[in-house]
Formats: structure tokens, sequence, C-alpha cells
């Protein structure tokens, strides 16, 4: 009898840590956190549907930075008292908050319209900018944001705060849901390498022609063997710490897969993984 599984792949995202300075320069863990990561684990809570669910190591180590209270770039210039804020800062939120095609705001584009026009812009405008980008990047399924987001403009301080600490709620217990979900055996948290790399090309570069005969590839040999197990292996000892399991299903970066990296996932205790079915030899 055929089993069949529904994999809801996949959570990742390259890591937003500027090295240099220490920074989070771009917004794009907490705001899929606050949307995507939140509504798959609160839709399936609500049901009997069984998934399975993937995180990379280093998405999961990004919301630890959120839940140590580490704040990114646009976080910062979002919380900031609109007359604290300099006019490189308020030229910033002119340039870089933009909500999503999902979630579109008349008074949003008409105060950034304005403030191209005449270079003026008040403390309330600012307020309004920063409430609604930081509102767009909700699920609207929490009453709170489904209100707020009906006000449209005038927003108060207390909105603000309201939404920010509704954003550092849902972050905060966002493993625990996942991990309500596994004991309720209803999903199965399985990993993708720590910085989701092309395992087959980190084993053997020259692998690439296997599946493109004609593909153009450095004169070199890779057999990055160390960094492909260190990989695996962070990405299954952040698994442990947050969620107190060992996966043993993996799910290849791009489901790129070589006959080297079965054997490899093989032996680091993976007993599972996916890919497609165009890429597996019969």
């Amino acid at each position: 009898m055929n089993k069949k599984i529904f994999l809801w792949l996949h959570m990742h995202q390259p890591d937003y840590l500027e090295s240099t300075t220490g920074n989070i320069i771009l917004p794009w863990v907490r705001r899929h956190s606050l949307n995507g990561y939140y509504t798959v684990a609160k839709l399936l809570e609500q049901s009997n549907f069984k998934a399975n669910i993937n995180f990379s190591g280093i998405l999961l180590e990004q919301i630890q930075r959120y839940q140590k209270a580490q704040k990114d770039v646009y976080q910062i210039y979002e919380e900031k008292e609109p007359s604290d804020l300099t006019e490189s800062e308020i030229d910033f939120i002119i340039k870089r908050f933009n909500t999503p095609p999902s979630f579109r705001s008349e008074r949003f584009e008409s105060i950034k319209e304005n403030y191209k026009a005449t270079m003026k812009i008040s403390e309330q405008d600012i307020l309004d900018l920063q409430t609604i980008f930081k509102l767009s990047a909700f699920a609207p399924i929490d009453k709170e944001i489904i209100e707020l987001r009906k006000k449209e403009k005038f927003y108060s301080k207390n909105d603000k705060k309201v939404v920010i600490e509704l954003e550092s709620k849902i972050i905060n217990e966002l493993f625990d849901l996942y991990s309500l979900l596994q004991k309720r055996n209803q999903i199965e948290i399985t990993y993708t390498p720590y910085h989701h790399p092309i395992l087959p090309l980190l084993l053997d570069i020259k692998v690439a022609k296997e599946s493109k005969h004609d593909a153009i590839i450095p004169n070199m040999e890779t057999h990055f063997y160390e960094d492909a197990k260190f990989h695996i292996e962070e990405s299954i000892k952040k698994v442990e710490e947050i969620f107190d399991i060992t996966p043993t299903g993996c799910w290849p970066a791009e489901g790129s897969i070589s006959d080297e990296t079965i054997k490899f996932l093989k032996s680091s205790g993976t007993s599972w993984l996916g890919s497609d079915e165009a890429l597996v030899k019969p």
C-alpha cells in the first residue's frame, strides 16, 4: 500500500547578521515569523491535519536572536519615537519601508508621496508609517491586528505599543507552538543543512555534470567533507536544542541529492530525505 505524506516545505532564510557591525540588517526573519511561520502553526493547531515542518539551522538561530531581544535595523526605526529620528533615519523609513502587495494602504503611500514632493513630514505621519509598516507584516488572524488594520490612519503611541507587544509575544512563543504540535504527533520536524548549502557540490563539484552535461564548472576539486558535516551536525544540534528531539528526516537544500550525498546523510543518522522523483534514478 502506497503511503502519502504532506511536506510543508520549507522554512529558511539566509543569515542577515552583518559580521562587521553585529547588526541584523534586514527584517525578513522577523516579518516571516509574524506571518507564514506563525500562521502555519496556528492553522495546524486548530485542525487535525498532519504535516512535515522543515527548518534550516540558520533560520532557527535567527529566530532565537529575536527571542533574546536583539533587533534588526528596520525594527529599531519602527519603534523609535518620531521626535527622536534623525533626517537620515526618516529618509531610511521613506525609502525602505514598503508594504507587501497583499497589504495596500492609501495613507501609507500618500505620506511617502507628500514627503517626496515637499520634504516635510509630521510626527503623526511618521507614527502612521511606523505602525502601518509593522501591521503589514502580520497575518490577519489575531483580533488585535484585524482591529488596528481597520483603523487605517492616525495611530496613537499606544496602538504602536500594542503591535510591538504582540510581535514580541508571537516570536517568543513560536517554538512552543511547534513543540506542542510535535508532542501531539501532528507534525514531524525535519532539518535542512545549516546554511542551506548545495551538499552535492560541496562533496564533489563535478557532480553538476551528472544532471547538466554541458555545465561549465571551475577546474578544481571540491571535497569539502568537513564543511558538509558541519552544516548537517549544526542543524541537527539546533533542532535538538530547541525542540528536544533528534530529527531523522532531511530536506537537502533545493532537494539536491547525489549518491555521495545520500551516503553522507545516512552516516549522520538521517533515515530519510525528501527530493523530487525526477532526480531519483530508477
